[in-house]
């Protein structure tokens, strides 16, 4: 089953508004190849199969999983970084992007990010969105799930990084919501 936002007609999303157990991923994935030679959208092309790994055995009876389409333009990670933005702007962007998830009825989202340079940006971005928004908001980083960019990865690896995405999905599904956030 597909769970892109994009492919969801809007009374689809009014069936589900205000399910606790609904979750909205936001991929964060940042362009430039760290100097490594692979293209300049490997952390999108990584990111997307451990997010397919675990897409493809989500809805085996668990539902309420919606990804949103990525973000690319992100601060940058570094010198071979392309398409950077500043904080500030990146910031506003996440920040609008979640007030649309939040007035589609979403109170879960997760900030999936690929790049280990973009942990600290998800980490105050989840922060300060889940104040201003009353959203929970949680991150989620490839390395977090083992997935090392900037070498090859057998398909075994993206398997068990989409294997341990779905479990980190499972608990935030589970987690009741805040009570400032009912």
């Amino acid at each position: 089953m597909n769970t892109g936002w994009e492919l969801r007609p809007w009374p689809w999303f009014k069936a589900f508004q205000n399910d606790p157990k609904r979750i909205a991923i936001l991929p964060l994935y940042g362009m430039g190849n760290g100097g490594t030679g692979y293209p300049l959208d490997y952390e999108e092309q990584i990111g997307s199969k451990v997010l397919s790994e675990a897409v493809n055995s989500w809805n085996k009876g668990l539902g309420g999983l919606i990804t949103l389409p990525p973000v690319r333009y992100l601060p940058p990670a570094g010198s071979h970084s392309r398409f950077g933005i500043s904080l500030e702007a990146a910031h506003r962007q996440l920040e609008d992007i979640l007030v649309g998830v939040k007035g589609a009825g979403f109170k879960k989202v997760v900030l999936y990010s690929t790049s280990s340079a973009m942990r600290s940006f998800a980490d105050v971005a989840a922060r300060d969105n889940r104040i201003a928004l009353a959203l929970q908001v949680f991150c989620i980083n490839l390395l977090s799930l083992g997935v090392c960019l900037g070498r090859d990865l057998s398909a075994e690896q993206l398997e068990r990084g989409g294997n341990l995405l779905v479990q980190g999905l499972e608990e935030i599904m589970q987690k009741p919501l805040e009570r400032d956030m009912v």
